[in-house]
Parts: structure tokens; sequence; C-alpha cells
């Protein structure tokens, strides 16, 4: 009686310690981000009822991030840290990249090698800002002929979410401005094409360049234009010639140069 005692005991004890293991779990889970590049952002889990045995693990898509509040030299913007009074398990990234917005995020359990228990999972929606050196005004040829069509180009990057370009002209928005995408390329460009009067010699054009990420504002300017006409000639000499005789002509540019 004594032996079955002592099994029964055994198996009871080790059906606790299996239950004591599997009662594990989540009372905080991940939530979505969404933030502008170069920020800051914190993911947050925490675990209730973790058995010494256990270790938690921050994930990104399959990659194991950490382990405890060890982190795997992955990548240098990644830092855990554990709070194990409240069993509350953090992950900072800073800063954010675009990159990081590709990927999932989630805590694991780990009973050895094997994983017991996934948190859900959040997602980071990084919204990007265009490079420093954006915009890009194209520059103007050295001078156009008049009634030429002059095309001025601003580019920028292709960023989510877009930018916004626009031009200015004695701090007169231009309008009617050709908006075009380049997926191939990544970037996205405002012409602005127009025939150039006499009166517009001179003239400096600015593309200005707003973002819901952009705090700062930024523009690029043209090099002044230059206009010039064909020159206007006139001819004066003998109007009746002789044969052997000089004949002497005289050529006259509209402003009467010879």
């Amino acid at each position: 009686m004594h032996v079955h005692s002592t099994k029964y005991l055994s198996l009871f004890l080790v059906l606790g310690f299996m239950l004591n293991i599997n009662a594990v779990r989540f009372i905080q889970n991940p939530a979505d981000i969404s933030t502008i590049e170069g920020n800051r952002v914190f993911f947050f889990c925490i675990v209730d009822d973790l058995h010494d045995s256990q270790v938690v693990s921050w994930m990104r898509d399959d990659t194991k991030l950490s382990s405890g509040n060890r982190i795997f030299k992955l990548l240098s913007t990644y830092t855990v840290t554990v709070d194990k009074v409240v069993g509350q398990y953090r992950l900072m990234i800073d800063p954010v990249s675009r990159d990081d917005g590709l990927h999932k995020y989630f805590c694991s359990v780990f009973q050895g090698s094997n994983s017991i228990l996934e948190s859900n999972s959040a997602s980071l929606t990084v919204l990007e800002v265009p490079a420093n050196y954006f915009p890009i005004c194209s520059p103007l040829q050295t001078s156009y002929l008049l009634g030429a069509t002059v095309t001025l180009t601003c580019k920028s990057e292709l960023t989510s979410p877009l930018v916004d370009l626009w031009w200015i002209r004695d701090r007169h928005t231009l309008a009617n401005g050709q908006f075009n995408i380049d997926h191939e390329k990544k970037v996205v460009h405002l012409t602005y094409s127009f025939q150039p009067e006499l009166s517009d010699v001179g003239t400096i054009f600015t593309c200005c360049l707003s973002s819901s990420t952009v705090f700062v504002s930024r523009n690029c300017s043209t090099s002044p234009l230059q206009i010039y006409t064909n020159p206007k000639v006139s001819i004066q000499g003998t109007q009746l010639l002789t044969e052997d005789k000089e004949a002497i002509f005289i050529c006259h540019d509209a402003v009467g140069h010879i």
C-alpha cells in the first residue's frame, strides 16, 4: 500500500509541475505602432506565471532577437529590457528604419528549445522621410530662344506618404504643373512648361517640398533665366550693279550695329 501511495504522490507532483509550467500566459500583447522614420519605438509584452525553466524571447518573424534580457547582436538598433517583478519584456528600436516596417514582432515563451506559447504579433508602420538632399531642381540651360518652350523639373524621392511639390515664381504658386511617379526609379517629378517672354529674363523659379514627415521647410531654385532672340539684319547697298565696278554693302543688326 505504501508503494502505491508513493507512486500516486509522485504522479501528482509531476502533473502539478506540468500544470504549473503550462499555466504561463500573456496578460499584455504587443500593439501595432505607426511612427516616422528615425524615431524611437517600444513594444511591450507582459507574462504571468512564468516558470523558472522557461525563457521569454522577442521574435521578429521567425528570427529570435533575444533570450530573456540578452539581446542577440542581430541589429545594434534593437534593445531588450526585462522587469521581472511585473513580468514585462520591452523591445526598443532606436532609430526606426524603413526595413523595420517589413516585419512582425511578438514574444515567445521557450521551454528548452521549444516554443510553447506565443503572444499576438504586432506590425510597425514606418512613415518615410525623403532624403535630405531633396528636392532637386533640374538646372536650366544657359539661355533660351524667345518663343521656345522652357520645362522646369523638380524631383524628390518616392515615399509613403507621398510628398507635395509646387513651383513658385515671385512668391506666387504656379498652377498646371504635371506630377509624375516613377516606381522603377523610386522618384517623383513635378514639371512646369511655359514659353518665356523678354520680361522673364533673370527670373528665378523655386520648388518647395512638404510632407507630413518633414517639419523643416525644404526648397531648391533654378539659375536665372536667360532669353535671346534671333538677330534681325538689314542690308544697305547699291541697288544697280555695274560690271567691273566696286559695290559697297552695309549690314546692320536690329539695334543699328554695323
